[in-house]
């Protein structure tokens, strides 16, 4: 794991081989170094904070996320910083665990999800999806316009059975999935809750 030694006024002393490659810097680069000289500013005042805490009282330890200004550019950092009482050459040990490759793939996800939301939501193709019991997951609005409801929460968790008008359109929709894993468009009666119904073509 990649660890930083520091003096008691938070100075680097040493760094072992994974910290240097982690920072992208050759060995001994950051001795004497103020450890906050290589966090993001918007990070340092907790650290600094704490480093004259520990220091009084002789005893602590932080864990922070926080960005480092490493050589090849900003990373993000599970920090864990512990104050080591040995007498006069007391300080404190610095640990690290990159995080960003992690937070970038959770960035990624929720980027992915606000443009699935909002094809999905704004399209004007009725679509939904269903567990393969049936139970509807979500829908949306061109959806409940077109099945008659207000607003697509009327149609998640309803199973969607009940909008088929022939329970056996719904059965042979369900064979031909199980068979081929897809519908190619098949029509089938959709019942409304008016008790009008309407003519639908559905792809899966």
């Amino acid at each position: 794991m990649p660890a930083v030694w520091l003096d008691a006024r938070g100075r680097i002393v040493m760094m072992n081989s994974a910290s240097c490659d982690l920072l992208d810097v050759a060995g001994g680069f950051l001795k004497g170094r103020p450890v906050i000289s290589i966090i993001d500013p918007e990070d340092r005042h907790d650290i600094v904070q704490f480093l004259i805490d520990a220091n009084s009282a002789r005893e602590g330890c932080l864990r922070r996320e926080v960005q480092l200004l490493a050589g090849d550019g900003p990373r993000t950092v599970d920090l864990g910083l512990a104050y080591i009482d040995d007498g006069d050459d007391s300080g404190f040990i610095l640990q690290l665990h990159d995080m960003t490759e992690q937070r970038a793939t959770e960035s990624a996800l929720r980027e992915s999800e606000v443009r699935y939301r909002r094809f999905f939501e704004g399209h004007t193709v009725a679509m939904y999806r269903v567990r393969p019991s049936g139970e509807i997951l979500e829908a949306n609005h061109a959806m409940a316009a077109l099945a008659g409801y207000p607003h697509p929460k009327y149609l998640v968790s309803l199973n969607v059975a009940t909008i088929y008008v022939r329970p056996s359109d719904r059965a042979a929709a369900r064979a031909e999935l199980d068979r081929v894993g897809r519908l190619d468009g098949r029509d089938f009666e959709l019942a409304r809750p008016d008790g009008s119904t309407v003519w639908v073509r559905d792809f899966s």
